[in-house]
């Protein structure tokens, strides 16, 4: 629909009524080849991603997809547009039965998470709602054993993580530390664990089954 206005004093006076049928056809076609086209492109990325991020091959035998630091000249640009497709990337997570989900980095002089504000962007709300959507998709899977969280330890609260994994199905532990970075166990654990006798979690720095 035109704005108000603009199809009585602007169109009319200068397009007849088959005119200005051909150009309402010709917007929807335009509409319907532009929205094809995106959704191509988009297919075209999140296809690009999974091929950059998705191991089935190591020697642990784990079906998984990791974000851990490389130094290629592709990976800060695919690690961005991957926060671009969360719900793709967790389709495909859930329909061929991924176990692992590592989305967590450390910085290049190692030790050190990396942050989220360079990594993925420096819009503090548009941080927020990704974490948002993260854990939501996150609560809706059904395959993952393991995940790791740590690109975004001083965003998520232990409170978020156990909402968002209470109910997990699969999930046996969860981590808030990146691989490979330093782990001060003089500080609050970092990692949530499931009691395998009761199906509860437990935050603690290794796991003891006996834990209420």
């Amino acid at each position: 629909m035109f704005p108000p206005g603009i199809s009585t004093f602007v169109i009319s006076p200068f397009l007849s009524n088959k005119d200005l049928l051909e150009y309402a056809c010709t917007n929807r076609l335009m509409f319907s080849y532009v929205n094809n086209r995106m959704h191509e492109q988009k297919a075209a990325l999140v296809d690009q991603l999974l091929y950059y991020f998705y191991y089935c091959n190591n020697p642990e035998g784990k079906k998984k997809i990791t974000i851990r630091t490389r130094y290629d000249r592709d990976y800060y640009l695919n690690v961005r547009n991957l926060f671009r497709v969360l719900p793709d990337i967790f389709h495909f997570i859930e329909s061929r039965g991924l176990t692992h989900l590592d989305l967590g980095c450390t910085s290049s002089y190692g030790g050190y998470p990396e942050s989220p504000y360079r990594m993925i962007t420096d819009d503090h709300e548009k941080l927020r709602e990704i974490t948002t959507q993260l854990l939501s998709l996150l609560s809706r899977n059904t395959t993952l054993l393991w995940c790791n969280l740590g690109l975004f330890q001083s965003m998520i609260s232990r409170k978020q993580v156990i909402d968002a994994v209470e109910h997990h199905p699969t999930l046996d532990s969860l981590s808030m530390n990146s691989e490979g970075a330093t782990i001060r166990f003089s500080n609050p654990p970092h990692h949530l664990w499931r009691n395998r006798r009761d199906r509860s979690f437990y935050w603690d720095h290794s796991r003891h089954d006996d834990a209420i």
